[in-house]
């Protein structure tokens, strides 16, 4: 919107998207369909700067400060359709997902490389690896494929959601459960801020059949809300008796349990069973518990958190 302009007074001011006209929403549309600034003046026949001035007031009615930021409040508004999901999940680092989300919540590649401790380089490259991989013309155009990728998973109130992680965890699961169904059922909650600023997902997986315990690791903000909601669904839905464990190894992290009685550490191919898990299965997580190198203790502090 040019600075300046003026209202005539029978004119109404309209708030919201209701400001947005047929021309902005247009330009919205390419932008987001990976369209550069020039490339829309140049399909529209109309000057660059009344392309950036649809941009700027759609910036300003939708609370965005960047094209990508400016993407995602469309969809999220209702003034674009939400990009359906096609094809097969593409699987990213997370580094990758991380540089995406911040992306997505409006942070340029300078600040993003401050908050995660790195380079603008780095920052730059791990974006570009991701373009490249969906198939996005520019950061705008990332957002819409990124969606159709589905790589991005949206809560009210939370906002994305890391599918990486999830994904990962739920693959290990579905190896070890003797009933993988069990994972359709599962509880997606935060379990912790990672030190990034996004929060750090888990899935929690009933119980049912086999499986009669499960257990989850949460910080202690975290903590209550999780809590909360696990003990507010109904019975059927899988987690029985939720109360919060105090952990002895960590002071300031609670251990979440619903379901029966577990066994303790040092039983771990018992509790493998009491977590549903089949007789490999259960031994790959007794192995994991007990194993004495640093990677195996990285790769349990990583999988013992959900189960």
């Amino acid at each position: 919107m040019r600075t300046g302009a003026l209202i005539h007074p029978a004119t109404p001011v309209l708030t919201g998207p209701d400001r947005l006209t047929a021309e902005v929403r247009r330009t919205l549309a390419a932008t987001a369909a990976g369209l550069g600034t020039q490339h829309i003046a140049d399909r529209d026949r109309i000057p660059h700067t009344l392309v950036l001035d649809h941009l700027a007031t759609a910036c300003e009615v939708l609370g965005a400060q960047r094209l990508p930021e400016l993407v995602v409040a469309a969809c999220l508004g209702g003034v674009l359709p939400v990009p359906a999901t096609a094809g097969d999940t593409v699987m990213v680092t997370e580094q990758e997902e991380t540089v995406l989300l911040l992306t997505l919540d409006g942070l340029d590649t300078r600040t993003i490389a401050d908050r995660l401790g790195t380079t603008y380089t780095t920052v730059h490259t791990r974006r570009q690896a991701l373009m490249a991989r969906l198939g996005a013309h520019t950061p705008a155009h990332l957002v819409s494929r990124a969606w159709e990728s589905g790589l991005l998973a949206w809560r009210p109130g939370t906002g994305f959601m890391p599918q990486t992680g999830l994904r990962r965890e739920a693959e290990v699961l579905r190896t070890r459960l003797c009933d993988p169904g069990l994972l359709n059922r599962a509880l997606v909650v935060r379990v912790a801020d990672g030190p990034s600023g996004i929060g750090v997902y888990r899935p929690a997986v009933p119980v049912g059949g086999r499986r009669t315990a499960g257990f989850l690791r949460v910080d202690v903000l975290s903590l209550p809300g999780v809590l909360r909601r696990m003990q507010n669904l109904p019975e059927d839905a899988g987690f029985p008796r939720a109360r919060e464990v105090l952990t002895q190894r960590e002071p300031d992290s609670f251990m979440i349990r619903w379901g029966g009685w577990m066994p303790p550490r040092c039983e771990s191919a018992a509790a493998g069973r009491r977590l549903g898990y089949h007789q490999a299965g259960a031994a790959e997580y007794a192995a994991e518990r007990t194993a004495p190198t640093a990677s195996a203790r990285q790769g349990e502090s990583r999988l013992e958190a959900v189960r």
